[in-house]
């Protein structure tokens, strides 16, 4: 991805570095098509980057809700685990509860 980025501003400058060469035989008032052709690749380039930047904030995002799953997830085991050693004690008591009559 950073190579065609750097394709794109490359040839953005290589356009804007020929552009007066080429102004010069441009009508007047109009510009030349290497500028025409500059701009639009220094429009895309910046959308590039546009995307780039939206793409590393969902990125984060999308991190931020697995961690927030993965605590809530931890969390029910937790609960589960404390439900079942509950369960083991009363059974245990139970159990003992029983010898103790025979």
């Amino acid at each position: 991805m950073s190579k065609r980025k750097a394709t794109t501003r490359q040839v953005a400058t290589a356009a804007a570095t020929a552009a007066p060469a080429v102004a010069a035989a441009a009508p007047a008032g109009e510009p030349s098509a290497s500028a025409k052709l500059a701009l639009v690749a220094g429009a895309l380039s910046t959308f590039a980057d546009a995307l780039g930047t939206l793409s590393a904030a969902l990125a984060i995002e999308e991190g931020a809700a697995s961690e927030a799953e993965q605590r809530l997830a931890a969390r029910e085991q937790e609960e589960k685990l404390a439900r079942m050693q509950r369960q083991i004690d009363e059974l245990t008591r139970t159990v003992e509860r029983l010898a103790k009559k025979k």
